[in-house]
């Protein structure tokens, strides 16, 4: 009996405990869109979008968070005409309010949306992205190609480093996929998946295949885009974020393409006229000399016990655009399931070599970051300013004499007296309450549980 009695308390805390901690509902349907076409941004799909420059949300329920996914980036915007949103050009955007039953989104000039998602009180759910702009200054940043070279080629590289606490991970990528409706968002949902929490760096260049180096530089300047624009894009890269390490595609372009090439190439010609940079490790997917075979088939903590590579395999689900190509089968198999990088045998995810350093060769390996200080680890090794106190003379001041007040006693009996409420008196938080009751409950069943007996 007292065994179960004791089961039956701890179902009951745990009940209790996810009361507390509960997912915000959604609440979209439920709300009212006005200025807007609200069936073709509430049903779900990013092939269906439309155009609003003021935007008005009511609902009989508190609304604590609104995401938006936008079609094409907005030039900025207001919340209730004090709030800025869309300031950053985020194509997936979480306003966070205080449980206001009106909203107003005004926006400069008319935003393009896909998708309106409304949240009531409690947890977003985590697969709600909340995008934040990278500090200027990164300890790795990792420069693919593709919308999904991220979790190809580089399979395991950013959950890796994105689990680690203190450690500052960016992505750039040399090509965008904006003539597409899906490429991006699936781009951003896969990174979200990977702890990224940086908005990426997309270039504005187009995507087009070629085999060579010159090849993408034919396309590219078949668009008005000369090497002046691509070294431009890369000095930038370097100049914004200021990367100690930084990750790059195959000289060979993995399996040959032209873009891959062109960016490292590219990218390696402005790192070596650059007269000063804070690039300390350079490290290039496939590289012979001075090889580092990175550990992706650890399990992580982060996320729940599953390796680097397996939370790629799983980000890789997102792009479901290029489900149809080899890419499919090459990073989950074929005749049998892939669960390891050490089962992929051709452009293998975990095998680079250190281009460049100024830091020495790497003698433990395994780890992009040896002999790297991170960015948080020089911030708390920086001394503290010491200021000397100023010492100012004090002023005398002549003492104000000031005549008693003379009350008359009835006046005073008239007042009413003020109470004071005591810490024990004030209002307890509900979950003290809950607990407590439940307590008292358990205490009861436990004394009955002895007198039946």
């Amino acid at each position: 009996m007292r065994s179960r009695i004791i089961k039956l308390s701890i179902v009951l805390s745990l009940v209790l405990i996810l009361t507390l901690t509960a997912s915000a509902e959604e609440i979209t349907q439920s709300v009212t869109l006005e200025g807007i076409t609200a069936s073709s941004v509430t049903d779900g799909a990013l092939t269906t979008h439309a155009l609003s420059s003021e935007i008005t949300v009511k609902s009989s329920e508190p609304v604590h968070a609104i995401y938006l996914i936008y079609n094409k980036a907005s030039d900025g915007g207001m919340l209730n005409g004090e709030t800025p949103i869309a300031q950053h050009g985020f194509l997936h955007e979480l306003i966070e309010v205080n449980g206001l039953n009106e909203l107003r989104l005004t926006y400069n000039t008319e935003a393009d949306i896909c998708d309106i998602r409304v949240f009531g009180e409690g947890e977003i759910p985590e697969n709600i992205e909340r995008w934040e702009t990278a500090p200027e200054g990164v300890d790795l940043l990792l420069l693919a190609t593709h919308s999904d070279d991220d979790q190809l080629f580089f399979a395991g590289l950013l959950p890796r480093y994105a689990s680690l606490e203190g450690v500052r991970v960016a992505v750039a990528y040399f090509a965008n996929h904006y003539d597409t409706y899906n490429r991006t968002h699936e781009l951003l949902q896969g990174l979200w998946h990977c702890g990224i929490k940086y908005y990426p760096e997309i270039s504005p260049f187009p995507d087009g295949y070629s085999e060579s180096v010159d090849g993408a530089k034919a396309f590219l300047s078949s668009r008005g885009i000369n090497d002046g624009d691509v070294q431009a894009f890369h000095e930038m890269l370097l100049e914004r974020y200021k990367p100690l390490v930084v990750v790059l595609h195959d000289f060979k372009g993995e399996y040959g393409h032209g873009a891959h090439m062109h960016s490292t190439q590219s990218f390696i010609e402005v790192l070596e006229s650059t007269d000063s940079s804070s690039v300390e490790k350079v490290y290039v997917h496939l590289y012979d000399e001075n090889p580092l075979v990175l550990d992706i088939d650890s399990p992580l903590e982060a996320f729940d016990g599953k390796t680097a590579f397996q939370v790629s395999q799983e980000a890789f689900r997102y792009h479901k655009s290029q489900h149809w190509t080899w890419f499919y089968s090459w990073i989950y198999g074929k005749s049998a399931p892939i669960t390891s990088s050490t089962q992929i045998s051709s452009y293998n995810p975990a095998y680079f070599g250190l281009y460049y350093t100024t830091v020495g060769l790497d003698t433990v390996g395994g780890d992009m970051l040896e002999n790297i200080v991170t960015y948080a680890e020089r911030e708390k090794s920086v001394e503290p300013e010491i200021v000397e106190p100023e010492i100012v003379e004090p002023e005398i001041v002549e003492p104000e004499i000031v005549e008693p007040e003379i009350t008359d006693p009835e006046e005073v009996s008239k007042e009413e007296p003020t109470t004071i409420q005591s810490e024990t008196e004030a209002e307890l938080p509900v979950w003290i309450i809950a607990v407590v009751f439940l307590i008292i409950i358990v205490i009861l069943i436990i004394i009955t549980a002895r007198r039946k007996k």
